[in-house]
């Protein structure tokens, strides 16, 4: 139909005697466009109890789009030439599937249209936050896990270490077991924060983990071995060696020492049987008894 305005001149003719006049006055028709109704029209997946979004693809500038669910009115957005988001408040959504009509008003002529395309918003559970975590404790460098008990199939756990990822895994159902790289891992109490994801919903687990990072020994430390004769016991000493720390002194793989350092410098003895003729080269490792950390 043709849009725009029309004026109109009204003729009277009296059927008697077929004397035709125009009127004086005229008469314009305008006719105001109707909106588009053919938008590509989506909605969104979203958490339950959190706000939804449709979304109306090229929307027309000057027209207001209205989104209902049933006869109730939900969300409202002014088109802008582009794609244009109207939120939907998460007290109108249920779980499952929302579809939502949408009617398109012209503004400045009050037209209004039903868009032939509907937007269905899905509303689903959040993952559940009470599940049980714990961390392990580990040693200098060494990777660390977290294991999330009764974890929940195709949940996305994600591990943060302040504001740092740290670890991922899917859920299974079952015990989840996350490894944490060592190298992200301070010496001492690490706390990580957990979130679980779903199609749509993102929440933190409301149990931290904490992983426990004991430090290993020193290995910056001197070491001086001697020089003798043959059939001659040998000695190497660890310079200022950590009161509590067992040093085992190997050649080759035989343990051909030990000692428990002292603060103070540490003379290992090495019997002559233990020896060969030329140079001899001793690897000295230490651990911590109590952590059973060892470098």
């Amino acid at each position: 139909s043709w849009v725009g305005s029309s004026t109109i001149t009204l003729t009277a003719t009296n059927t008697t005697t077929s004397c035709v006049s125009n009127l004086s006055d005229n008469s314009t028709i305008t006719v105001n466009a109707n909106p588009l109704t053919d938008r590509v029209v989506s909605g969104n997946t979203t958490c339950l109890g959190q706000d939804g979004t449709v979304t109306v693809e090229l929307s027309e500038t000057g027209i207001n789009y209205e989104a209902f669910i049933g006869a109730t009115s939900v969300g409202t957005g002014a088109g802008n030439d582009g794609d244009l988001d109207i939120s939907i408040n998460g007290g109108d959504l249920v779980l499952g599937n929302n579809i939502i009509d949408l009617v398109a008003t012209n503004a400045a002529s009050s037209c209004a249209l039903p868009l032939t395309n509907q937007a269905t918003v899905e509303v689903v559970n959040p993952p559940l936050i009470d599940r049980a975590v714990n961390g392990n404790t580990v040693c200098q460098n060494a990777d660390g896990t977290v294991t999330i008990s009764a974890s929940e199939t195709g949940v996305t756990y994600e591990l943060y270490l302040g504001a740092t990822l740290v670890g991922t895994g899917i859920g299974t159902g079952s015990d989840l077991p996350i490894t944490v790289s060592g190298s992200n891992l301070n010496v001492g109490v690490n706390t990580i924060d957990i979130t679980a994801s779903n199609t749509g919903c993102t929440e933190s687990l409301s149990n931290q983990a904490t992983i426990n990072v004991n430090a290993n020994p020193i290995v910056s430390l001197s070491i001086n071995g001697s020089e003798l004769c043959d059939l001659l016991n040998g000695t190497v000493t660890i310079n200022s060696s950590e009161p509590g720390i067992d040093y085992e002194a190997f050649i080759g793989g035989t343990l051909v020492a030990t000692g428990v350092g002292d603060g103070a410098d540490l003379v290992l003895t090495v019997l002559a049987s233990d020896l060969n003729i030329g140079t001899n080269d001793v690897l000295v490792v230490a651990t911590n008894s109590t952590t059973s950390c060892s470098a």
